[in-house]
Formats: C-alpha cells, sequence, structure tokens
C-alpha cells in the first residue's frame, strides 16, 4: 500500500503539511510506503491520477 502526497511548491497548505506528513511517513514506516509528489514539476502524473487541488493524498492498494 502506498500513501502519495500530491502537493505544489508555492502552496501554503502543503507547506504546513510537511512535518505532520513526516511524521506519518515515520509512524507507518515498515506498513505503508509514503511518497510525495510535485505536482508543477510533474503536471501529467497528478492531472491522470485527477489532482484538481493541493494537497491531494490518495491511497494506492497493491498485490505485494
Amino acid at each position: 500500500m502506498y500513501l502519495v502526497e500530491f502537493f505544489a511548491p508555492w502552496c501554503g497548505h502543503c507547506k504546513a503539511l510537511v512535518p505532520e506528513y513526516e511524521k506519518a511517513a515515520g509512524a507507518l514506516r515498515g506498513v505503508v510506503k509514503v511518497a510525495a509528489v510535485d505536482a508543477d514539476e510533474h503536471k501529467a502524473v497528478a492531472a491522470d491520477q485527477g489532482v484538481k487541488g493541493f494537497p491531494t493524498i490518495k491511497f494506492y492498494f497493491t498485490d505485494k
């Protein structure tokens, strides 16, 4: 399972989320893979995932 945050570097809410997201990543280590995607840098990926606002956090489930 993956927890992915889509963020924009200029977004105030995204900046405020950083410390809490880092805490969550630490708490979930070994249970869930945690990642963050710069949606400004990876516009096509964010659009493909239906991201319309920032921050957007999504869970992705995998078989592995």
